[in-house]
């Protein structure tokens, strides 16, 4: 019989990546993590929600109390006018989902979360991180897999690969047949910039600010630290648009920042910090919102986690979430079936489809973006006026379900046992 090599490798160094990585350790095996980015390169990047069943991962992993000494300082979400003045907050949500509240209980930056999991991966001794490095080449076989990687050059061989390579994923595109995956996008005619800017914490904290311009457009501004020393910004819109379309895709840096700083160039309030903060950022980001939907999470040794899998688009919220919660149950899978690797990933999907299907959901019926990203100035008055209302009146607090939430009861395996 063919020998399986007992290394496995995860292609990926964010949340899902460094958090799989966290978890298959415990299976005794040797762990090798390859990030594209230099390590010196990882920025705080854009606020994230760890929600629902995630909490009680981060709560095994041993990591909750530090994961809270570094959230964001998000206290709730203002909505404000024209001139950025805030005309109402809703505040935080609890810890037992209720409320429909748009701040969650732990609000952290990726940068942030990114760091807290892969040092606590890095503590076993079976775990190594490569930053700068990538795949280029996949082989398959009955017994191992060969990746060939960017720093050696070289062919190794893993019992497995896991792609948790974002929503572009490599392993995806050279490990799956081209028809599983030719529609696996659902594009959104929604365009965001993200980036991060120098704080003020007279103005950036305890709570989110929200602004919406005509045409679909909307910049949110959210503290990144506790202490306002950097900002996050967000700048959304909403519509069709050739010309963003082409810009997300194939643009420069500066191409994009020129379209952004031009889209936005007539709106005041939050406008004017925002598009300071822009022209100086050196860490935008901007992209056309996708969802990633697949009939299959695996093929052959090859197994796909978090966004490269299933990626459920900001607008849900629940990105992170899925992140953690697929790498718990993918690794406790192949703790369970060493040796059978295609079983493992077959019931890792088994266990999480419903609940990343329900996940998956756009809140207020799949409208939300349209409903928050008005295009008409009577649009945006009616926003504002229901905001105000139900910011006064605090019947937030009162409604069920929360606003992001799914329930999904993590199960149980052994390696939960083994020590960190």
């Amino acid at each position: 019989m063919a020998h399986t090599p007992s290394r496995m490798l995860v292609v990926g160094g964010g949340p899902a990546g460094a958090a799989t990585a966290f978890w298959l350790a415990k299976t005794g095996a040797e762990i090798v993590v390859v990030e594209r980015s230099p390590k010196s390169r990882i920025t705080l990047g854009q606020g994230i929600d760890i929600t629902g069943p995630a909490v009680g991962v981060i709560q095994k992993m041993g990591l909750e109390q530090q994961v809270r000494a570094h959230t964001t300082g998000e206290a709730g979400a203002a909505l404000c006018n024209d001139d950025g003045e805030e005309i109402g907050v809703i505040g935080t949500a609890s810890s037992e989902g209720k409320g429909v509240a748009l701040t969650q209980e732990i609000e952290i930056t990726r940068g942030q979360l990114c760091t807290i999991l892969a040092d606590a991966a890095e503590a076993h001794a079976n775990v190594t991180f490569r930053y700068g490095c990538s795949i280029s080449a996949i082989q398959q076989g009955e017994a191992s897999v060969t990746a060939t990687l960017s720093d050696t050059g070289q062919a190794e061989e893993f019992a497995c690969i896991i792609g948790a390579d974002g929503l572009a994923s490599k392993v995806r595109e050279m490990a799956f047949d081209p028809a599983t995956t030719r529609d696996c996008y659902n594009p959104l005619n929604v365009y965001v910039a993200f980036f991060s800017m120098p704080g003020d914490p007279t103005t950036d904290l305890p709570n989110a600010r929200a602004q919406q311009a005509v045409g679909g457009r909307t910049i949110v501004l959210r503290p990144a630290d506790a202490k306002a020393d950097r900002t996050s910004c967000y700048m959304t819109i909403v519509r069709q648009d050739a010309q963003l379309e082409s810009v997300a895709a194939n643009g420069t840096p500066n191409e994009q920042r020129d379209l952004w700083m031009e889209r936005f160039k007539d709106v005041g309030g939050l406008a004017k910090q925002a598009l300071q903060g822009l022209k100086a950022t050196e860490d935008l980001y901007c992209t056309r919102i996708v969802q990633v939907k697949l009939p299959t999470w695996h093929s052959g040794r090859c197994a796909l986690v978090g966004d490269a899998a299933y990626g459920p688009s900001p607008l849900t919220g629940q990105g992170t979430t899925l992140a953690l919660v697929g790498a718990f149950v993918l690794a406790g899978e192949l703790a369970a079936s060493p040796k059978d690797p295609q079983a493992a990933f077959t019931r890792y999907r088994e266990t999480l489809a419903d609940y990343v299907t329900k996940s998956q959901g756009i809140p207020l019926g799949g409208r939300a973006p349209q409903l928050i990203n008005p295009q008409t100035s009577a649009g945006i008055w009616t926003l504002r006026t229901i905001f105000r209302l139900v910011s006064w009146t605090g019947v937030w607090k009162l409604a069920g379900g929360g606003w992001k939430r799914e329930s999904f009861m993590l199960p149980a395996y052994d390696f939960e046992m083994q020590p960190a």
